[in-house]
């Protein structure tokens, strides 16, 4: 029994005087591959083609819509906890100008994946903790009377945005 005290002891002592916790990846969402993005070409990429390149996107809004975005964790119980926002579908369409304009059958199929990561260090009983967070985001914009994309905004984490229809110099 004083053993094991006394090795939990020196445990505890050589923790706090100095090393690193890592934690795991909290990530939300399907990967969004750059070359799989680059596939797309308006006009011709389907709905269906989207659904088998990215799988379900994680909203689907028209131009007057306010959707709710659900973000589960993926920390096991009794961690696990969720958080909802609500975006207003009318700032996805912004991104598209004149080709967002309102139509009833226009849709934005929004896509991101999301990995944070935390490290812990302890050092002579004080902790520091760092960590980085990295969102990939695709809206694509579908005219859902014929099933075809007619544009798309790509954004990777630390990159400008990449449309699929060229913008003019000034433009969006």
């Amino acid at each position: 029994m004083m053993r094991a005290a006394r090795a939990v002891g020196v445990s505890l002592v050589a923790l706090s005087l100095g090393g690193c916790l890592p934690s795991f990846a909290l990530k939300t969402g399907s990967p969004v591959v750059e070359e799989q993005v680059r596939g797309i070409v308006p006009g011709t990429t389907t709905k269906g083609e989207l659904f088998d390149r990215f799988g379900p996107p994680t909203a689907i809004v028209g131009r007057d819509e306010v959707a709710v975005v659900v973000t589960p964790a993926t920390y096991a119980a009794p961690y696990r906890k969720e958080s909802t926002y609500a975006f207003d579908a009318g700032t996805f369409y912004e991104l598209f100008g004149a080709a967002g304009a309102t139509d009833e059958y226009r849709r934005i199929y929004f896509y991101r994946h999301v990995v944070s990561r935390k490290m812990t260090y302890f050092m002579l009983l004080a902790m520091y903790a760092h960590g980085d967070t990295k969102s990939d985001r695709l809206w694509v914009l579908v005219d859902e009377k014929t099933g075809v994309v007619e544009d798309y905004a790509y954004k990777k984490s630390g990159v400008p945005v990449a449309f699929g229809v060229p913008r003019r110099s000034g433009t969006r």
